[in-house]
């Protein structure tokens, strides 16, 4: 037993200074465009009355010149449409805008029905809780220059506050970040974020949009990047991790909002119908599982001891230098004793996340996902 750890320890170490070579090698440059592609950004919302003030202002600061903004209502059953219908009338600004109410039901159905209405060249799409810097857009639309790129995505992160649960949210947004990178650098993407996300609109009916899992109540993201990759190779989707091309979004407040976010987007592991894509979802919780069962090690006498205190030493140190180069590319720095609380709860908070996603029972935004048997 004490050999098994010893080697996981080991395994570890090799495992984040792997990911940590994918994370530093740098990014494709690409020059600044000549002249504006036509964009569409799509802003799906749901019960956001209290997030839609602060994204109009962002979009409305957006520097971009042949830009339209289309927000696709979900069936809010909030004020939301209210709010943004008289923001639209108190300060209606330049930019084009279009309100429309989402033909189907649900976050894909919204995004088909933004598709069909939008005239831009390039589909945007991002949440109605995030925020952007205003040359974000032009940014993120540079790789489209090449003929051959079909997909951008781009970087999320939680925005910085004071407390420990705020720290954590980053720490864990930076683990994201840095699998979805290294899966992009392996030339075998397997996510991404539609709160940062950008694709040719003849893509999207091209490859007949999220036709075949548009029943996934999850994973309008993850799907097209999947089906576009399939479709036109791997050559064809880019990750773009600079920090001029960040969103940021607020962190949760409680513990079981951000575990039900993480559930929904969990829950698809086995929609894939991938062997790789199951064993990358396999292993992080496999390994988080095992540093659970070291603490056994605890009752097997001194030299078990030992042994636990240093897998977990060398846990928390080489979390905190790898994932903290990740936030340190987005200007976030987090003190060592909130790294140790950080990488300690972690494995309890993958293993509570999976098996929720394991069962498929969740509630989001009053819509109730149950696992089909």
């Amino acid at each position: 037993m004490i050999l098994f750890y010893l080697t996981l320890g080991i395994i570890y170490v090799i495992l984040m200074r792997t990911l940590s070579s994918h994370w530093n090698k740098p990014s494709e440059v690409y020059p600044e465009l000549e002249q504006s592609i036509s964009a569409s950004v799509l802003v799906p919302f749901r019960n956001e009355n209290q997030n839609i003030p602060l994204i109009y202002i962002k979009l409305m600061e957006l520097d971009y010149p042949d830009l339209e903004v289309i927000w696709i209502d979900d069936l809010s059953e909030d004020d939301s449409l209210l709010i943004l219908n008289n923001l639209m009338k108190i300060n209606p600004g330049k930019l084009p805008m279009k309100v429309i109410r989402n033909l189907g039901v649900g976050k894909k159905a919204a995004i088909s029905t933004g598709v069909t209405a939008a005239e831009g060249e390039i589909i945007v799409t991002t949440d109605a809780d995030c925020q952007m810097s205003s040359n974000w857009l032009g940014e993120l639309l540079k790789p489209f220059q090449d003929s051959q790129i079909h997909l951008v995505a781009g970087p999320v992160m939680s925005l910085n506050e004071k407390s420990f649960f705020s720290k954590f949210q980053q720490a864990d947004w930076s683990s994201i970040l840095l699998i979805t990178h290294t899966g992009f650098v392996n030339e075998y993407p397997i996510m991404c974020s539609g709160a940062n996300l950008a694709y040719r609109r003849s893509t999207f009916l091209e490859i007949n949009g999220f036709d075949g899992n548009d029943h996934i109540m999850s994973g309008d993201d993850e799907f097209i990047l999947k089906k576009i990759v399939s479709h036109f190779g791997h050559a064809s989707a880019v990750y773009a991790k600079e920090s001029s091309k960040l969103i940021q979004t607020p962190p949760f407040q409680s513990f079981w909002g951000l575990i039900r976010q993480r559930m929904r987007w969990a829950s698809k592991w086995n929609t894939h119908q991938s062997a790789r894509h199951g064993i990358a979802s396999f292993i992080p919780f496999a390994i988080q599982v095992l540093f659970i069962s070291s603490v056994f090690l605890v009752f097997t006498g001194p030299l078990g001891l030992t042994v636990f205190l240093l897998l977990w030493g060398v846990k928390i140190i080489s979390e905190k230098m790898v994932l903290g180069k990740v936030l340190e590319l987005y200007g976030v720095s987090i003190d060592s004793l909130s790294w140790i609380g950080i990488s300690v709860l972690h494995p309890f908070y993958v293993l509570i996340t999976a098996f929720g996603a394991i069962r498929g029972n969740f509630e989001w935004k009053g819509r109730r996902n149950e696992r089909k048997n």
